[in-house]
């Protein structure tokens, strides 16, 4: 199977690895990316090749709403809530 790692020997009689590059580190990908340098990374992290720019957005307007949410004076609930008028009308037994 082409994903396994290949086992080789070394010179020094040691089992060497010869892992499958993974598919977002393959050349056309990271040539395709628009996101990521000539190396694959995104900054510091290695680019998956997906824009997440608006999920992101979308995500921090999410907190930011919940924390001013968090942060507004909180309004007491009266202890005594106003109940409905009675009905005027009397129903038959």
């Amino acid at each position: 199977m082409p994903d396994e790692p290949r086992m080789r020997l070394g010179p020094d009689g040691r089992v060497i690895l010869d892992e499958p590059t993974p598919t977002h580190l393959t050349a056309a990908e990271i040539t395709n990316c628009p996101l990521c340098d000539d190396d694959g990374y995104r900054g510091s992290t290695i680019c998956d090749h997906i824009d997440r720019t608006t999920t992101t957005a979308r995500g921090l307007a999410a907190v930011r709403a919940a924390l001013t949410k968090a942060t507004q004076p909180h309004q007491p609930t009266p202890k005594n809530p106003p109940t409905k008028p009675p009905d005027t009308q009397t129903t038959p037994l």
